[in-house]
């Protein structure tokens, strides 16, 4: 079997090209259409999203804002500290105060020791 070397006629080789271009301009113009729309629902998917992240940012900033720092624990431990301390000090006072008081009123209440 021989292949033949004989190409179509040149009118007929430029219509395939004419009707292969004419196909290719279709396709390109569809997926320039699905290319356009696609980027039409895009924009307000973006849009959502950007907004989203921005209302996420601004609860976050708004958490950070309320929430103590390390140092203002440790502040607040201190303080914490040094009035319990203190009221604890107050209560020894207060409860040595009453014992010595006590101490007063039975030494009065004992017959006197005689020497």
């Amino acid at each position: 079997m021989q292949m033949s070397t004989k190409l179509p006629p040149l009118s007929a080789r430029v219509t395939a090209l004419e009707r292969s271009q004419t196909i290719l301009n279709a396709r390109i113009e569809e997926i320039a259409e699905d290319v356009a729309d696609s980027f039409e629902q895009q924009v307000p998917y973006q849009v959502r999203i950007e907004q989203k992240i921005d209302a996420l940012t601004e609860e976050v900033a708004a958490i950070k804002a309320t929430m103590a720092t390390k140092e203002d624990v440790a502040a607040s431990v201190v303080a914490s500290e040094e009035r319990m301390q203190g009221s604890i000090a107050a209560l020894e006072k207060r409860v040595l105060n009453a014992f010595q008081q006590l101490l007063t009123v039975i030494d009065q209440r004992l017959p006197p020791q005689g020497k």
